[in-house]
């Protein structure tokens, strides 16, 4: 194999993200730590955090995809929303230069109608999804008769703005 001491040896990125993809199937949450521990018991091998994570990241896009192909996907997405959820509102919001992403928002029917039941307090709430775009994922809940959060809309934003 290598001539060099064990620890020293290169371990090709493919030969470690092939010991990763089936762990990182059954789990999305993979630890950087047991990728090197899922790769020392493979090889015999200890790799670096770096050449873990950088495993892990491209295992990752093997099992789930990319940035872009999750955008591309994303109008697909919400026509299958609107095809077996007849009624569902969805709203696109592209910016002028270059049809550049602004914000997408749907609304499921069941959850228009149920808004009525409602308390008259609407709570919004954001998730940051840092990555190659910066987005954010909004929420938009209000309390049912039962005390119970309840789900009215939801919105990925490019930023966040009175329009967003």
């Amino acid at each position: 194999m290598c001539d060099i001491p064990d620890d020293h040896c290169d371990l090709d990125s493919n030969m470690i993200v092939a010991v990763l993809v089936g762990d990182i199937a059954k789990s999305p949450r993979y630890k950087i730590k047991d990728c090197i521990i899922a790769v020392l018991k493979v090889y015999h091998k200890t790799i670096s955090r770096r050449k873990a994570y950088l495993g892990n990241r491209r295992a990752h896009e093997i099992v789930y995809g990319n940035w872009q192909g999750s955008f591309k996907t994303l109008p697909r997405y919400t026509e299958a929303l609107q095809h077996f959820n007849p009624s569902t509102v969805v709203e696109w919001k592209l910016g002028v230069p270059g049809n550049i992403f602004e914000f997408v928002f749907w609304a499921f029917k069941p959850c228009i109608d149920g808004s009525a039941h409602c308390r008259p307090v609407i709570s919004i709430d954001r998730e940051h999804m840092y990555g190659v775009y910066n987005i954010k994922l909004l929420i938009a809940v209000g309390m049912d008769a039962n005390g119970s959060i309840f789900a009215l809309a939801f919105a990925i934003a490019a930023n966040e703005s009175t329009n967003t």
